[in-house]
Formats: C-alpha cells, sequence, structure tokens
C-alpha cells in the first residue's frame, strides 16, 4: 500500500509527499470490498499495519522510531541463517536482535524445505 494512501490509520508513519518513512508499507484489512461504499465510510472491522524495515529508507533513526515502539516483532530468517540465530537451541541469541522498550513478543518465520511451509518460534522479549 501507498503510505500517501493511509488515511484512517498509519502507525505513525509518514503519509505526506515526502515519504521520509518510504513510499509503501504492507496492511492487512479485515472485510471486503463491498464494504467500502465511499471515501468516508471504511466498513473494515480490524487492520493491521506492518512496520516494514526493508521498505524504509537507509538510516535507523525513522526505522528504529518505529520498530522500536512496536509490541510485537516478526522476524523473516532466511533458512540459511537459522542457525546463526540458536532457533530451535537453549540459546538466546534473538534477545540482542532489537533494542526497544515495547518489544513484548518476537515472532520468528523460518522456511523449511518447501517454500510453502514455515517454522514459527514465538519468544517472550
Amino acid at each position: 500500500v501507498l503510505n500517501r494512501h493511509l488515511k484512517y490509520f498509519s502507525g505513525g508513519l509518514d503519509t505526506s509527499s515526502y515519504c521520509s518513512d518510504g513510499a509503501f508499507t504492507l496492511v492487512w484489512i479485515s472485510g471486503s470490498a463491498s464494504e467500502k461504499t465511499s471515501d468516508k465510510y471504511f466498513g473494515a472491522k480490524s487492520m493491521v499495519l506492518f512496520h516494514v524495515v526493508t521498505l524504509m529508507p537507509p538510516g535507523i533513526n525513522n526505522r528504529k522510531r518505529h520498530v522500536g515502539n512496536d509490541v510485537v516483532h516478526i522476524i523473516y530468517v532466511e533458512r540459511c541463517e537459522a542457525d546463526s540465530f540458536g532457533l530451535g537451541t537453549t540459546t538466546d541469541n534473538q534477545s540482542t536482535l532489537i533494542s526497544g522498550e515495547f518489544g513484548i513478543i518476537t515472532i520468528f518465520v523460518i522456511p523449511l524445505l518447501d517454500e510453502e511451509v514455515v517454522q514459527v518460534t514465538v519468544r517472550a522479549g
């Protein structure tokens, strides 16, 4: 979704033409398109906006401002790097990945041999 199209909830992302937080983000919206009857009415029951670091411009200031204040962090780990995170072991390398005051839950998503099947690991922050 273009950030400038986020009229109802932007998750703090810059929706102006300056695009200081990048031009795009990922959004999940419940409900169907038929519920949106006009520009003034938004019929979705819920919406989840994702602060996607790889869609934000280089530099850590704005990235950390958004991601550091998120309660849930979802990290997609390439299969070849899964061992370095200590996932599935007693090693706890994950706690040093993202700093911030509010990261309560970290969810790691790792693709298995079949790209459509993933391993999900949830850790308390």
